[in-house]
């Protein structure tokens, strides 16, 4: 499983549920996926290059939190 670093400080249940909803996302391709299979879709609104080969993707959600996603 990916770790979930919490820098909003969630609510306890809020977190635990962002944990199970992304535990399974491996892959840049599974949370491209799964951000457009939802409705609203979420999409990349931005993605930092950190090197060559590490970039941060980057979601906004709806409530206005984003989630970085580090890929390699």
């Amino acid at each position: 499983m990916i770790p979930l670093r919490d820098h909003a400080t969630m609510p306890a249940d809020a977190r635990a549920g962002l944990e199970r909803t992304l535990a399974p996302l491996t892959l840049l391709a599974h949370v491209l996926d799964w951000g457009r299979a939802l409705d609203p879709p979420l999409r990349v609104d931005d993605v930092i290059t950190q090197d060559e080969y590490t970039h941060d993707a980057m979601m906004r959600l709806p409530n206005g939190s984003w989630l970085v996603f580090d890929t390699t």
